[in-house]
């Protein structure tokens, strides 16, 4: 929505209506001024701007919530294939199998087994019934004829790897990305290309994934920390600094991205950052944390403050830490004593 108001009037816009919502302006008053637009003309042209942003996406629509518009459609024009066949989805996404296959039965009379639409329900209903090589057959089909659609490259990427297709493989979960772009959650076509890329040793391809996902999954924080890793490995620091302070902007509040970022503000000299970092892991505590895993925590703020020269500040932490473990438990804190106290001093 930023996006479409942005473009209409510019950033002057989005100000002007920050402002005017502060004054508990109503909406639209508040569309009116600063984008000058109706509400009603707002609507129709954000599902004009959705509708282009997704043309191109390969997905088979969800037909059921339609399936009274379609019936009356099926009457007024009984030999419709095309009207058949979204009947024929319809009752597939509600389970109604047998009503799925009579009017699959109709359209596949009325448009011919080679229409596209007819081998792809075809494939779904062979699926449906657990007949995997039958619907195989219809999905190549498909596909072979020029289809497109996100499930069926899915479904056939899963027959490729079963059957050890490896070029297959790739390229139907290419098509597969390309047929829905923004899908990479759950069994999506990045995470097993990413899979198959590392049981190949084809490390900067797996990396070349991972990093779309992060990218389509902005609020990701788990994906961030991992490729965060990836770079450090890499010898990257740079990057990964910059994908855990994505992160950071996502929540302030995952203790995980700090426990990243703290020993890698360390290793860039980043002494103020660092001390920020471990007094953020040290705050953001769980209820099943133990004392161990507390004092550590304080035991890692004491030597970055030491490090920047806050000796007293130092100190203060290491004692929070002792008051959590016995010296003896944690041979840590005896390390870190002597590092505070150097013999002779």
């Amino acid at each position: 929505m930023l996006q479409l108001l942005k473009k209409r009037s510019g950033e002057e816009g989005i100000v002007e209506a920050l402002r005017l919502y502060g004054r508990n302006r109503p909406m639209r008053e508040v569309f009116k001024k600063a984008f000058d637009l109706d509400l009603e003309e707002f609507d129709t042209l954000f599902k004009e701007f959705i509708a282009e942003r997704v043309s191109h996406y390969k997905l088979t629509p969800n037909y059921a919530p339609l399936l009274g518009t379609l019936m009356r459609a099926r009457r007024e024009n009984p030999d419709d294939g095309e009207v058949w066949a979204k009947i024929s989805w319809a009752y597939l996404q509600m389970g109604k199998v047998v009503d799925a296959g009579a009017a699959l039965d109709k359209a596949r009379r009325l448009l011919g087994p080679d229409h596209l639409q007819v081998l792809l329900l075809d494939g779904n209903m062979q699926l449906r019934s657990n007949r995997a090589e039958k619907a195989r057959t219809s999905l190549e089909a498909f596909v072979e004829k020029g289809g497109e659609d996100f499930q069926a490259f899915m479904t056939l990427a899963s027959f490729a790897a079963r059957e050890g297709e490896d070029d297959k493989l790739v390229e139907l979960l290419n098509k597969a990305k390309k047929a829905w772009p923004v899908f990479a959650e759950g069994a999506n076509p990045y995470s097993l290309l990413r899979r198959h890329y590392m049981a190949n040793n084809q490390n900067e391809k797996a990396l070349l994934e991972l990093e779309q996902q992060v990218r389509i999954l902005s609020k990701e924080i788990g994906l961030r920390l991992q490729l965060s890793r990836e770079y450090r490995l890499l010898g990257r620091d740079q990057d990964a600094l910059r994908v855990l302070e994505e992160a950071l902007r996502v929540t302030l509040f995952d203790r995980r991205v700090h426990e990243e970022m703290l020993p890698l503000l360390r290793q860039l000299d980043q002494k103020k950052n660092a001390i920020r970092a471990a007094r953020c892991v040290v705050a953001l505590r769980a209820e099943d944390d133990s004392d161990f895993m507390l004092a550590d925590r304080w035991l890692d703020l004491a030597e970055v403050l030491f490090e920047d020269g806050q000796g007293e500040e130092a100190r203060a932490a290491l004692s929070e830490a002792k008051k959590l473990v016995d010296a003896e438990d944690l041979p840590r804190i005896g390390e870190i004593e002597k590092k505070f106290n150097p013999a002779g001093q």
